[in-house]
């Protein structure tokens, strides 16, 4: 009677552990890009100019340079400077690193540029060219935001846009400033390579 009690709970132990042995749920695979080198230095291009409203011409392959620079205070950020077009500077933050699942490219997040404001010989030929009638005193670009950032690893390239707010002002001969245009404009990057 000792053996058989002791067979069957000898087999009730194995099929109780056998069972219980496989119900971990899998590992998530960790796409984060540690290494950013392949991005960080300095890129040159072209990019796309362009509004949302009216008639304006778009700008067509301008010259374009970005720099990816390491942040000091986030190992997982880098910092981004534009210039030309000269209008944006910089620094905007890029976080969120990832590699694609197959490998081939990596994309990554912008933190919103929150404004800037240009005046006089500041402003660009373009945005003088699409507002002459207006004579522009003091340009506004606020809330540029990228949802689209990408690394492609075959042909070394980065490609994003930026999208934000496009205010324009001018004085009128008592010297008083008033807003006299309000868009959308956006920044098509593209072919920048090291």
């Amino acid at each position: 009677m000792k053996k058989l009690f002791f067979i069957l709970f000898t087999l009730g132990t194995v099929f109780t552990f056998t069972a219980c042995g496989s119900d971990d749920d899998p590992v998530p695979v960790d796409y984060t890009l540690y290494d950013k080198s392949e991005i960080i230095g300095i890129q040159n291009g072209k990019v796309d100019i362009s509004l949302s409203l009216g008639t304006y011409t778009p700008y067509n392959d301008e010259v374009a340079k970005t720099q990816f620079m390491t942040s000091t205070s986030n190992s997982g950020e880098l910092n981004l400077f534009v210039g030309p077009p000269n209008e944006i500077g910089g620094p905007i933050t890029t976080s969120n690193f990832k590699k694609s699942t197959d490998g081939t490219y990596y994309t990554f997040d912008f933190a919103t540029l929150a404004e800037v404001q240009k005046s006089g010989n500041e402003i660009p030929a373009y945005i003088t060219d699409w507002y002459s009638t207006s004579n522009p005193t003091k340009i506004v670009i606020k809330n540029l935001t990228s949802t689209d950032a990408k690394y492609n690893k075959a042909s070394k390239t980065i490609s994003f846009t930026l999208k934000g707010a496009l205010e324009i002002y001018t004085k009128n001969a008592e010297g008083e400033e008033s807003k006299v245009g309000d868009n959308t404009i956006t920044y098509k990057f593209k072919e920048l390579v090291k």
